[in-house]
């Protein structure tokens, strides 16, 4: 895989993509304008964290109705 748009689709849950062993180094993934909680401690952070660890280039900031329009 090279690009995942996942852009404004109301997604809570970023586990699927954790779980996806297609997703890796030099991928872009958008998750930009979802429903992921971006607290330091929150499960969604941890996703993402570790997504960042397997070098996929990760969009995700912002979340909800902040920036998103």
């Amino acid at each position: 895989m090279r690009e995942l748009s996942l852009f404004h689709n109301r997604i809570r849950d970023p586990t699927p993509l954790v779980e996806n062993p297609g997703i890796g180094a030099g991928d872009v993934v958008d998750v930009r304008c979802n429903r992921l909680s971006l607290a330091p401690d929150s499960g969604d952070m941890r996703a993402v964290e570790a997504l960042r660890g397997r070098d996929v280039r990760l969009r995700y900031a912002p979340q909800g109705a902040g920036g998103c329009g």
